[in-house]
């Protein structure tokens, strides 16, 4: 599904998605700034042995919105202001929402599925921050808005259907040969995995639903 890509006259409009977002993201560093930061994130951040022998399923929902400091925050952040008001005129504010956290949910259960499978030692590391759900948004962008050129590192233009296949590959090798250490790239790959899934899954359903009653 492609669209004609068109900011927001005002990308941070009253009521919209991007807003709220940025501005639940924004309150809750600063109270990670005021409080017992290193109590916060055991709590709420995403560990994947309290989320599945403890119970602590909220960690999949607020590990999302916690953040290791201004650098981390702001380039998640920026990266929303920017590619998410096209996105969410395409789909409204509804559809954004939900797309917005399957993508970041999915993100956090592939950090799990990992640590319970062949990275046991990711059981006790806990995972922060918005970037899964934000991959996810990336993807959206790039599916709706293939053509659109956008800027890498603010210089070198690319469409847009490259910049993701771009970070995609580099959050793959990235984790493979462990050159971004204290980033879970894995969790990125899982925010683009779940919304690729959102995106066509009920499609690829009906393929198959008419293969096999054909």
């Amino acid at each position: 599904m492609k669209a004609n890509y068109s900011r927001f006259a005002a990308p941070l409009a009253l009521a919209s998605a991007v807003q709220y977002l940025i501005v639940a993201n924004l309150v809750i560093f600063v109270l990670e700034l005021l409080g017992p930061i290193n109590r916060m994130f055991l709590e709420f951040g995403l560990m994947p042995y309290k989320v599945v022998y403890q119970g602590a399923i909220w960690q999949l929902v607020t590990g999302m919105f916690l953040h290791g400091g201004y650098m981390h925050i702001g380039i998640n952040l920026l990266v929303l202001w920017f590619i998410g008001p096209p996105v969410e005129r395409v789909w409204g504010m509804k559809r954004f929402f939900i797309y917005y956290f399957v993508s970041g949910i999915g993100a956090n259960l592939i950090v799990i599925l990992l640590a319970l499978t062949v990275v046991p030692e990711m059981m006790y590391v806990v995972t922060i921050g918005a970037s899964g759900a934000i991959y996810g948004v990336l993807l959206a962008f790039g599916l709706l808005f293939p053509e659109q050129m956008v800027y890498l590192y603010f210089l070198f233009p690319i469409k847009a259907k490259y910049f993701v296949i771009l970070a995609a590959a580099f959050a793959f090798f990235s984790e493979a040969g462990n050159l971004t250490p204290g980033i879970n790239n894995w969790a990125h790959l899982g925010g683009m995995l779940f919304g690729l899934v959102y995106l066509k899954g009920r499609g690829w359903l009906r393929q198959l639903s008419g293969r096999l009653g054909g």
